[in-house]
């Protein structure tokens, strides 16, 4: 069986690269071939592996998903669903694969999502990208409610966390994230990227807060949003206290959350943040704020700076834990994979028996 899987491939390393790959990493342990079109920018001079292939246009695109649906492939196509560029893409492989009979599946992954959504005009686009498509997988409920306001039929629409529990390996952490293990307690982490989603500034206004209650507080800063203005204005609050990481590899991030004593998610619009239920997973405790449906044993608050202080504060005293059971979406992805690689898409009439 073959899997055609459609989205971004690090770097960036984000919420939907990490699944794009973490999901490559699942079909092929249950026998499936696979192939990614890695269609994130800036576009990649060379494949980042044998079975990765930077699409380089749309007439590229286009050809890489008929090669591999005339083969029988079982086409995913993986969208933030926040601006057109993406339901566009959604919709060239929706169709393409409609036009060979091809099974098709699109997870939307963006907590900006439904606010992109609510103008009559976007729901008839998205209408028209993803109406024969055989299954559409929401990070979340609300983004589920707003696709449901598009027309597309329920019986397509599924909730999926984006945590893949298969393939994930932990590095050491850095040096520079050492040096405060002996000066720092207690430590923080946060995974920022660039936008005021992220909620950076009200980190900074919580860790104010928090400082008072523990005047060694470090912190761990990873992601494109750690540096620039951001990093400038923590370091005059924290000095020599603040690591800002940048953008890291997948599995050196995770030797910084499992170095850390408590992830801080401090998002003000969310879809399902991978970064919570890997912390969860690996016993780190978490504190997020509650714009999107969290996992059991994260300590969630408003989004304002008091509350999330508080979570911070009450995430710190429960301390280390064993691993938190997150979510993991593998089970269902492979259920789902299984099924529409035995039979026609669903939007195909049944075939009548004699």
């Amino acid at each position: 069986m073959r899997a055609l899987i459609i989205g971004d491939w690090p770097p960036p390393y984000g919420g939907i690269s990490v699944h794009v790959v973490g999901l490559r990493a699942l079909l092929r342990a249950e026998g499936w071939e696979t192939r990614v079109l890695d269609v994130a920018r800036p576009r990649k001079p060379e494949p980042p592996a044998p079975d990765v292939v930077p699409i380089r246009g749309a007439m590229h695109l286009a050809r890489e998903i008929l090669a591999e649906v005339s083969r029988g492939a079982v086409v995913h196509v993986h969208i933030c669903g926040h601006h057109r560029r993406s339901w566009t893409l959604a919709g060239a492989a929706v169709w393409l694969a409609r036009a060979w009979n091809a099974a098709v599946l699109v997870t939307v992954h963006s907590g900006l999502a439904p606010a992109y959504l609510g103008p009559a005009r976007r729901r008839l686009l998205v209408r028209a990208a993803c109406g024969p498509a055989d299954r559409v997988l929401c990070a979340n409920e609300e983004i589920l409610r707003s696709l449901r306001r598009c027309d597309l039929r329920p019986g397509r629409l599924e909730v999926l966390p984006a945590f893949l529990a298969v393939g994930r390996g932990v590095s050491a952490p850095p040096l520079a994230v050492a040096s405060l293990a002996g000066r720092c307690d207690p430590i923080l982490a946060v995974s920022l990227g660039d936008g005021p989603e992220y909620g950076g500034d009200l980190l900074l206004a919580a860790l104010d807060l928090v400082a008072v209650r523990f005047p060694r507080l470090g912190l761990f800063a990873l992601g494109s949003g750690s540096r620039g203005p951001w990093e400038a204005k923590a370091r005059e609050r924290l000095g020599d206290r603040l690591v800002a990481l940048g953008e890291l590899p997948h599995r050196d991030a995770l030797g910084v959350l499992a170095a850390s004593t408590v992830f801080v998610r401090p998002t003000l619009t969310d879809g399902d943040s991978v970064s919570v239920r890997e912390a969860l997973s690996l016993g780190v405790p978490v504190a997020a704020t509650g714009v999107a449906p969290r996992p059991a044993g994260a300590h969630v608050a408003v989004a304002e700076p008091g509350p999330l202080a508080e979570a911070v504060v009450e995430a710190v005293g429960e301390g280390r834990r064993g691993p938190v059971p997150a979510g993991s979406a593998d089970a269902r992805l492979v259920e789902i994979y299984r099924a529409l690689g035995r039979r026609g898409p669903a939007w195909l009439p049944e075939k009548r028996t004699a």
